[in-house]
């Protein structure tokens, strides 16, 4: 709980520490050359700047360094304590910038931009962030702010302002940006999703059910239209291929395709394939809402009403509008969408150098080349229907959660008898309804004595089933 509180992160080797800790420990090499104080270290953007000033500066901003394990949300710098826990030395670690100043010029003799300052650094998907809700008044006020990333995975970032809230449902704290060494910082909320854009690509590569993405919206549009006339989906797609990220974060959930009935048809499984980004852009938002703000009894965060979204999928108009349904959000999407993160850093160092990036900014109304694209989606459904349908997806995530532990065979048992056994026992422990003794439910009382598999499961209980029975007399 300490470890979260100071760095917003869980222990995982996906965070620089456990990476540079198993180095030091497993590497020869990385050991001598931190004992011979030879050992510098980073995330990416501090080797990409290592690299363009030929070695003369050694640096990465807030963003990145609040992804290693190392970082202190409050103090904004590096942890004694956490450097001593991993038996990290801080003296091999970068100076840790803003996101918006000049850290260094390019000075490598056979770069092209030899001489250009180096003024902005962003994580990708804070630069995003920056992007997609940064204002274009003077006074820096920001618009909407949540926005999610579809590409290959799902990111959402949550801007939620100068002090960081906390969850203790997977949720990870983290900084959004600090334009400037005199400006505020703003923190963040993240929820990760594995499989996005990259469950479209299955149903493409793997199960050849289109073959280009015209063919994909026309067919997701067709089975949008029959769940508009239905109010529920037809079949729901958890892909959990590899687990689930937040908020469930299980490695053992499998992926699975449930309810389908003789009607389903490929475009029906499309949409469940798009639909399962926006189900667990759900869960992740929703499990968000709930964190809280640490010292700060009592507060709390309002659901947002309205998200930003970029990034390759975000050309669906059928995403779009699902999310807007099942959110009950205004969604929004920009032109260029998949320039977001480019465009970000370019905010971050026009700040940098007290550069208006208001210019900049019209980027994201710049038209694009198919004319008449909507760029506002709001909610086409009612409650009802949406309860309807998030409750078959949570059933469908329930199926797929331990899916490898639960079909992992236990020597001598016969999964048949024991899968019996436990639909009996559900059965038998189940409350019973009473019947009613209205002539006008005639019709109840004559399934409960004459459905045969009732009569065989009486017969098969003998005395029990006289009790039980009853009891449902009673």
């Amino acid at each position: 709980m300490l470890l979260l509180r100071k760095t917003g992160l869980p222990i995982h080797s996906y965070f620089s520490a456990l990476k540079l800790c198993w180095l030091l420990e497993n590497n020869t090499a990385v050991l001598v050359a931190a004992r011979a104080g030879r050992l510098l270290a980073g995330t990416v953007d501090t080797w990409v700047i290592w690299r363009l000033t030929n070695g003369q500066s050694h640096v990465t901003d807030v963003t990145n360094a609040s992804r290693t394990l190392l970082f202190n949300l409050e103090t904004l710098d590096w942890d004694p304590d956490l450097c001593k826990f991993f038996g990290i030395d801080s003296v091999i670690l970068p100076r840790i910038a803003s996101s918006a100043e000049v850290v260094g010029i390019v000075s490598d003799p056979e770069c092209t931009l030899k001489g250009v300052k180096i003024c902005g650094i962003l994580g990708d998907q804070q630069a995003s962030l920056v992007a997609q809700t940064w204002a274009t008044s003077p006074t820096m006020s920001f618009g909407p702010t949540v926005k999610v990333t579809y590409g290959t995975g799902a990111f959402m970032l949550w801007d939620i302002g100068t002090a960081p809230f906390f969850s203790d449902n997977g949720i990870l704290t983290t900084v959004a940006f600090k334009m400037g060494a005199q400006n505020q910082v703003h923190y963040a909320l993240e929820g990760s999703v594995s499989f996005a854009g990259a469950t479209i690509n299955w149903l493409k590569s793997k199960m050849k059910m289109f073959t280009d993405y015209k063919e994909l919206e026309s067919l997701a549009q067709r089975a949008y239209e029959k769940t508009e006339e239905n109010g529920s989906d037809p079949c729901y797609l958890v892909p959990a291929f590899s687990g689930l990220f937040c908020p469930w974060w299980q490695e053992n959930a499998r992926a699975v395709l449930a309810g389908l009935t003789a009607d389903v048809e490929n475009g029906d499984m499309i949409l469940a394939a798009i639909r399962s980004s926006v189900y667990q852009t759900y869960d992740v938002l929703r499990v968000a809402t709930l964190a809280s703000g640490g010292t700060r009894s009592g507060a709390t965060l309002t659901k947002p009403r309205e998200i930003v979204v970029d990034g390759g999928l975000a050309n669906s108009s059928v995403l779009m509008q699902s999310l807007a349904d099942i959110l009950d959000m205004i969604v929004r999407r920009h032109n260029h969408s998949e320039m977001m993160t480019a465009l970000g850093a370019a905010v971050a160092a026009a700040l940098a150098v007290q550069i208006d990036p208001a210019g900049l900014l019209k980027l994201r109304l710049h038209p694009l080349s198919e004319s008449g694209i909507k760029h506002t989606f709001s909610s086409k459904l009612s409650p009802h229907a949406r309860q309807v349908m998030l409750t078959g997806w949570h059933a469908a995530v329930g199926r797929s959660l331990s899916w490898v532990e639960a079909s992992t065979p236990d020597e001598g048992t016969d999964s048949l008898l024991e899968l019996l056994s436990k639909m009996t026992k559900s059965s038998t422990t189940r409350e019973p309804k009473p019947l009613s003794t209205d002539a006008s439910d005639s019709r109840n009382k004559e399934e409960f004595y004459l459905t045969p598999g009732k009569l065989f499961f009486l017969l098969a209980l003998s005395l029990g089933a006289g009790v039980f029975l009853g009891r449902r007399m009673q």
